[in-house]
């Protein structure tokens, strides 16, 4: 009809079955044709009349869809499917005790009762009564066993009441009735990962995946659980079955990069963790994995191309912001460890480590002005700083302040005489060596 304009007659039942698949498929504005036409055959079609209000909610207008049902109520005052609809359009405006009522009423009328305390459950979750709303996919699982959006549902109430104790019971007991439920172990493991209580966990997934072997969830659920059971070498196993039957993931990759760390196998970690940012080019902690591999293997150029990927996805980030400084810092790159730590100050002045850094990073590049600045500004951060007012005394020696340095160099070596030892790495070719003797000139 559509190819050729050509109008042929359809039942009503017809239509809404052609409807039904253009919405399943997406297809709005063909399953719109089809109700236009449809309504233009059988005006008088509650079927297809409901329809209609359905895709007015779909696209969100409301008061016309309202107006429709309220028209068909009262024609058919018995037709569930009206109420169901009512019911949609008041919980869209958060009004969630009225859309309960007229489930209530729709249950009257309705031979599909499942459907309808679905619905109602979901409806008491959105008022966080999660007594309620359980009780009522609790029903819908004991009429229908194999409803996982019902299990699924019963188990987020428990969750949403933070008590992984009551679900594990109640998953105990399903499991009893359901022995070969794999969704039931799957979320029983869960429960007791959440616990912490691993070992039941690990046999809960172990127990979901021999009930079906093709189940990916369950695979990497007990992977991350022999991880915690410092078992990597196994978890490495489980994640790579799970690669084996679903399309790769950057969160397996990862992990499995983790495992190859514990293990010491430093290649592999990185190998993966590649894979990872290859599967998911924003993944951070995988760029920073990446980094630190590289910078304990002491590769620090490749670290420092690393981190510098991280700090093209958040370039605001403080720890990866001073990881580059620090890394900029080994490689004498100290421009560029200046400018990083610079941005660091702006996010947190409250790192010592960082002010250190940078007065560092100036004294090795000459600038000793600047380093003499940003001391004095440290200072009234980080007041009686031993390592700061080190720095200070060393500063104002190097500008000639001979006695004002020393003095401060003596105040420093009070409030830390070990700390000396350090500061000779940074200025060398000061007196430092014979430090315990210097005193002010007269």
């Amino acid at each position: 009809m559509l190819k050729t304009n050509n109008v042929y007659f359809f039942d009503a039942t017809e239509f809404e079955d052609i409807i039904d698949y253009y919405i399943e498929i997406g297809k709005q504005s063909l399953a719109k044709k089809a109700l236009s036409l449809g309504l233009e055959q059988h005006p008088e079609s509650s079927n297809l009349l409901i329809l209609k209000a359905e895709m007015l909610i779909f696209d969100q207008d409301l008061n016309k869809a309202f107006r429709l049902l309220k028209h068909l109520e009262a024609i058919e005052p018995n037709n569930a499917e009206v109420y169901i609809q009512q019911a949609d359009i008041y919980s869209k405006k958060h009004d969630h005790r009225k859309a309960v009522e007229l489930l209530d009423q729709a249950m009257k009328f309705t031979d599909n009762l499942l459907d309808v305390w679905l619905l109602i459950g979901m409806e008491y979750i959105f008022l966080n009564d999660f007594d309620r709303a359980r009780g009522f996919f609790e029903q819908c699982l004991e009429d229908n066993p194999d409803d996982f959006a019902a299990l699924f549902n019963v188990v987020y109430c428990f969750d949403m009441q933070k008590n992984s104790a009551r679900a594990i019971t109640y998953l105990l007991e399903f499991i009893d009735v359901n022995p070969y439920s794999e969704i039931a172990w799957h979320q029983l493991g869960r429960q007791y990962f959440n616990e912490s209580q691993f070992e039941e966990a690990y046999r809960a997934f172990d127990f979901a995946s021999l009930i079906d072997e093709a189940f990916v969830g369950a695979y990497v659920e007990k992977a991350k659980t022999l991880e915690k059971l410092n078992r990597p070498k196994e978890a490495i196993e489980n994640y790579l079955i799970s690669l084996d039957l679903d399309d790769p993931t950057s969160y397996v990759f990862y992990r499995v990069g983790r495992c190859f760390e514990k293990l010491g196998d430093i290649e592999n970690a990185i190998k993966y963790y590649a894979e990872a940012t290859v599967e998911d080019p924003l993944l951070e902690k995988g760029w920073l994995a990446l980094a630190k591999c590289y910078q304990s293997q002491e590769d620090r150029s490749k670290a420092l191309y690393y981190c510098q990927a991280l700090l093209n996805i958040d370039a605001n980030n403080f720890d990866y912001l001073k990881l580059y400084a620090n890394l900029s810092f080994e490689l004498a790159r100290y421009n560029e460890s200046m400018e990083s730590l610079k941005a660091c100050l702006k996010i947190d002045e409250n790192d010592l480590d960082v002010w250190l850094r940078l007065i560092d990073s100036m004294v090795l590049s000459g600038l000793n002005t600047s380093a003499l600045a940003y001391t004095e500004m440290g200072l009234k951060i980080h007041m009686n700083t031993a390592a700061l007012t080190y720095r200070l005394g060393a500063l104002h020696y190097l500008h000639g302040n001979q006695d004002v340095g020393t003095l401060i160099l003596q105040k420093a070596k009070e409030q830390d005489p070990e700390y000396v030892l350090l500061i000779r790495e940074v200025f060398p070719e000061l007196f430092l060596n014979n430090f315990q003797d210097l005193k002010p000139r007269a």
